[in-house]
Parts: C-alpha cells; sequence; structure tokens
C-alpha cells in the first residue's frame, strides 16, 4: 500500500498512468460509439430497406382470399426471393408497444439477431389478423431478383403505372420511375434479360462501398416500358467520414483530459512562479500556496521553507549585527579605558593590573566571538555530523563533572538509575546542549540542579531543572532567540551572552526535535528541555519555523 500511496504521489507518473488510462478509456468510449452508431444505421437501413417489399408483400397477400391460391403465391414468392416466406397470426408473435404502433401504421418491424446476424421481418396484412414474415441474413443478388419479381407483379395490376409509382415511392427509400426501354443503353446480355421480361441488375462502382449502388432494371409484362429503381444505396460497415468523425471526437476528449490532467501541475507552477515575482520584488512574506503531496508540492514546500529561511537569516543578520556591535561595544571600551590608564601610569602594580584587566577583556572578546562563529555556523546551513554510538548517561556524567570544576556555589545531581543509554548520534552538539543548559542553571540556581534522560521506543530527551526564580511563561520561546537575555541589566558577570540557548535550539532544529523551557515541578524554578528523534531525519532540512525569531 505504502510502493501505491509513492506512485500516487509523484505527479508525472499520475500523469503518465492517467494518458494510457485516458487514451485506454477513449479507446473503449469510441469503439461503443462507433457501434452504436453502426448498429443504429444497419437498424435504420434494414428497415428502410424492407419497408417497401413489406408493403408490397403484405398488400399482394391481402388479395388472396384462397387459402391454397395464396399458399401457392407464397411458395413462388419464396422461390423467388431466396427465403421462406410465412404468414403468422399476430397474436403468436409477441411484440412490443412501440412494434405493435408501427405494425398498425403498416411499418414493418425488423428484429435483428446478432448472433446468427439475420434480420426477421414483419408485416401486418391489411384487414387481417395475420403477419407476412420472412428472415433474411444479407441482401444479395437473389433478393434483388424477388424485389424486381414482387414490383413487376405488382405493376402489371395497374393501368395508370406513372400514378402508382407516386403511390410507391412513399414506401421505398430509393428513386422508382417509369422509363422507356430505348432510352437505356444494355449490352446485349442485359436486353436479352428485358426481352424475357427478367430483372437487369446494374452495379455503379464508386471510389468506396459508400458511393456504390445498385439499380433494378424491371420490364413490365404488359407494356415496353420498364420500371427503374434505383440507384439502391449499399450499406457501408465503416464508412471513413464516420470513422475520421468519431477519431476527431476522441482526439477531442482526449485533449480535455490530458488538460485536466496537466491542469493542476499549470497552476502549481504558476503558482510558484507568482510567488517567485512576488520575492523578487522584495516581499519575502510572499508563499506558494500549493497543496497536495507530489513533487510539485514539496518544490513549493521546499521554497516555501527556503523563502522563511532567508528571511530568517536577513532578520538574524539584521539583530546579530546590532547586537555584535552592543556586546563588542563594552569590552571594546574597557580595553580602549585600560591602555589609556597603562599610558598614564608608571607604577608596575598598576600597569600589572591593567594588563591583566586588557587581558581578561581580550579573553571575554574571544570567547564572545567563539559564541558568534558557532551560532553563524549553526543558523547558515546544517552541520556536517558525526553520528556515532554514545552513551547518554556516561556522556552526562562526564559534562556533570567537567562543569563542577568551575563552580561550588550549586550541587548538579543526576537523577537516573541506570547506567546506560545508548543514542545514535553527535556526542559533540549533545554534549554542547548539555553544556550550555547546565551553564544557564548555574547562573540562576540558587542550590540545586537536576539532570535526568530519557527515552522511549522513539525519541530521546535530556532535562535540565534548577531551584531559582524560574522563566515566566510569556518569554519561555523569547529566551531562545541570539543574544536575549531576561535580566534587565544585561550583565556579562557571569559570562552569559545570550547566545548559548540559541545554539541550543539550532542543535535541536537540526536533529529534527525541539528545545523547551518550562517549570521544575521538583525544583520549582526554570525546567529546560531538548528532544530528539533516535532516527535522524537530517537530510535537506530547511525550515525554520521551530526556531523562534529574535524580539
Amino acid at each position: 500500500m505504502s510502493a501505491f500511496s509513492s506512485f500516487l504521489g509523484r505527479i508525472f507518473y499520475r500523469i503518465y498512468a492517467g494518458i494510457i488510462l485516458l487514451t485506454l478509456l477513449t479507446g473503449i468510449f469510441s469503439f461503443i460509439l462507433f457501434k452504436s452508431i453502426m448498429d443504429e444505421r444497419a437498424a435504420t437501413y434494414r428497415t428502410s430497406m424492407a419497408t417497401g417489399p413489406a408493403h408490397l408483400l403484405a398488400m399482394r397477400a391481402s388479395q388472396y382470399s384462397d387459402p391454397l391460391d395464396r399458399s401457392l403465391w407464397l411458395r413462388r414468392i419464396a422461390d423467388g426471393f431466396g427465403y421462406t416466406i410465412l404468414i403468422k397470426p399476430v397474436a403468436e408473435v409477441g411484440f412490443s408497444s412501440d412494434e405493435s404502433r408501427r405494425l398498425e401504421a403498416g411499418k414493418p418491424v425488423v428484429r435483428y439477431d446478432a448472433t446468427i446476424q439475420s434480420a426477421r421481418i414483419f408485416q401486418k396484412i391489411p384487414g387481417e389478423p395475420n403477419l407476412i414474415t420472412g428472415e433474411v441474413d444479407q441482401i444479395q443478388e437473389t433478393q434483388l431478383r424477388g424485389i424486381g419479381s414482387i414490383l413487376q407483379e405488382d405493376f402489371d395490376q395497374y393501368v395508370d403505372k406513372a400514378a402508382h409509382v407516386d403511390e410507391l415511392q412513399a414506401y421505398f427509400p430509393y428513386p422508382l420511375q417509369i422509363r422507356s426501354i430505348n432510352k437505356l443503353t444494355l449490352d446485349v446480355e442485359q436486353l436479352e434479360r428485358i426481352q424475357r421480361k427478367k430483372t437487369v441488375i446494374l452495379f455503379n462502382e464508386g471510389g468506396s462501398l459508400s458511393t456504390s449502388s445498385f439499380k433494378l432494371i424491371i420490364p413490365l409484362r404488359s407494356s415496353t416500358d420498364i420500371v427503374m429503381a434505383g440507384p439502391i444505396p449499399i450499406f457501408d460497415r465503416a464508412p471513413l467520414d464516420l470513422i475520421m468523425s468519431i477519431a476527431a471526437l476522441g482526439l477531442f476528449i482526449l485533449a480535455l483530459g490530458l488538460y485536466a490532467l496537466i491542469k493542476p501541475l499549470e497552476r502549481k507552477v504558476s503558482a510558484i512562479q507568482t510567488a517567485v515575482t512576488r520575492i523578487r520584488a522584495g516581499n519575502l512574506d510572499a508563499k506558494a500556496l500549493v497543496d497536495g503531496n507530489d513533487e510539485i508540492s514539496h518544490l513549493a514546500s521546499t521554497f516555501n521553507y527556503m523563502t522563511t529561511h532567508i528571511k530568517r537569516l536577513i532578520t538574524s543578520q539584521r539583530e546579530l549585527t546590532r547586537a555584535i556591535s552592543h556586546e563588542l561595544r563594552t569590552p571594546v571600551a574597557r580595553v580602549r579605558f585600560a591602555v589609556d590608564m597603562l599610558a598614564d601610569t608608571d607604577d608596575r602594580d598598576s600597569r600589572l593590573e591593567q594588563t591583566q584587566t586588557i587581558d581578561a577583556d581580550i579573553q571575554e572578546l574571544d570567547t564572545l566571538i567563539d559564541e558568534i562563529l558557532t551560532h553563524a555556523r549553526l543558523e547558515e546551513s546544517m552541520p556536517t555530523l558525526d553520528l556515532q554510538r554514545v552513551n547518554l548517561i556516561e556522556m552526562a556524567k562526564q559534562t556533570i563533572t567537567e562543569t563542577l570544576i568551575l563552580t561550588d556555589r550549586v550541587d548538579i545531581h543526576l537523577t537516573n538509575k541506570e547506567d546506560v543509554i545508548w543514542a545514535y548520534t553527535d556526542a559533540k552538539y549533545i554534549k554542547r546542549v548539555l553544556q550550555n543548559f547546565l551553564g544557564n542553571g548555574i547562573r540562576h540556581a540558587d542550590s540545586q540542579i537536576y539532570v535526568s534522560i530519557g527515552q522511549n521506543t522513539s525519541s530521546l530527551w535530556i532535562d535540565v531543572e534548577d531551584d531559582g526564580n524560574g522563566v515566566d511563561e510569556v518569554d519561555r520561546k523569547r529566551i531562545f532567540a541570539p543574544f536575549s537575555r531576561l535580566d534587565e541589566s544585561r550583565n556579562r558577570s557571569l559570562g552569559n551572552y545570550g547566545l548559548g540557548l540559541s545554539i541550543v535550539a539550532r542543535i535541536a532544529f537540526w536533529f529534527d526535535g525541539e528545545a523547551v523551557a518550562s517549570r521544575s515541578n521538583e525544583l520549582g524554578g526554570a525546567k529546560f528541555s531538548i528532544q530528539w528523534p533516535k532516527r535522524l531525519n537530517v537530510v535537506n532540512k530547511v525550515s525554520v519555523d521551530k526556531i523562534p525569531a529574535a524580539d
């Protein structure tokens, strides 16, 4: 399931799959549409071609009142058409309401059976509750000659044949004309058939089935005239114009589908482009508002993280510049004052005292510069981590021992009972976190500091608590900003430059963790904590959302 979700999350894979699916669906739709249209065209063609002959057969059948005469006539007509023609009562055949209405209106009902590719034609005999019916598989030369025979027999009953043509034309989809035999251009064989009163079939071959047709030349027994029936169109099962139209429709649908697939990608890229334009104009608050979980969405998220990072770097640079100028001014002023004092005195002890003061101020400047450089490295980009297996308990004991050497004002206790908590991490940075927490605790604790290390299935954490005054809730985020001090005097006598907790916050961020300040339930003072996952996720991190901005 995760592999499938990953596949769906990749926009180009979705586009490729969408194109394949669209092509497949468009092909299926085009095929179904083509088949439906062809079935409808075939049904219309069969009905139109059957209307005239079925009408004539029904009319002729109604003229035979004697069953024996009708039977002989049916047999003769069936031999001429080449298929069986029967007369059945209407009640023996079940018809739908639409079919019944057609029969009552004197129109034929044509039922096509695709399994045997045969059509059965039903026509109601006027004045009777009977049907004349026959089954036709396809129109062949025999059926065409049968049509000629029934037309010949019908016309022989009428004196005014021209008027009868007008009457019959309503039932035939092709023209019927009375013409003189002398006006036709026929070969010898065809003329001989005409003289024998046989139907002649003329084939007019066009460039395709749709332009090809038949004509029937039907000689009349009672005169030298003929009935010209046709041109009779041939049914084209795959007309080029229909194929081209459906292909064009399929391409149009495919184009719409592709547009629907590409439009979200275009919209997302446009959103990123708009954000880039706004940022280029100087608006660093611009965001690319892109939803989803695909590559473009990830690009937009990375872009947003990048702009946030750039904005923070610029803001941090400004704050850092102002803070550095303030932090450097005091030790530099003291150095300048000490140099002046050194120049104005010849007393050896006084000169030694001033030299020591200058050395202390230079040492303070070195420490401050080191802190600034460390903070800058962590602020600008991800540090190179030396990941290794570290026993956090052993590291904590060592750090506490090193810290106690610097002070005898407070007691530091490691509350863990176990001797080993393993972590796959960078020992240098984790130790720096603990050193900064302890240094902060030493400055503000009254007498006690507790250190505790914990873990669960997914995370590790370090807590450092003291019994000092604590940190007000409104200041608990601001305290992690660079050069942030809660004491109004900004006293540096305890080595506080306001960068220690900011460095901790940056380390926590690059470890995909979080550093927070809260209240100690045990000691009542401040509690500083860092938590980070056991499985580090530190690749391509650019977000700084977890790091508070400097006030």
